[in-house]
């Protein structure tokens, strides 16, 4: 079980046009301010997962594309 305030983020890197999921994508995690979580690499189903982050907004950065998330309490 999750402790108060933690969350895990889940991301699938997709591709712009097909939409079929990007496998060994290079991915970056910041924080609110730019600061880098984490630098990881999707998995065969162009997943990434990150656990016990404080609930907050990250960024996701890949190649050529950058978007804003949550961490979600589960």
């Amino acid at each position: 079980e999750l402790e108060k305030g933690v969350g895990n983020l889940e991301v699938i890197v997709r591709d712009k046009d097909t939409k079929n999921p990007i496998p060994n994508a290079k991915v970056q995690i910041l924080d609110k301010d730019g600061k880098i979580i984490t630098i990881t690499m999707t998995d065969s189903n162009g997943k990434v997962e990150k656990k016990n982050l404080p609930v907050g907004e990250y960024r996701r950065l890949t190649k050529n594309e950058e978007a804003t998330l949550r961490s979600m309490c589960k």
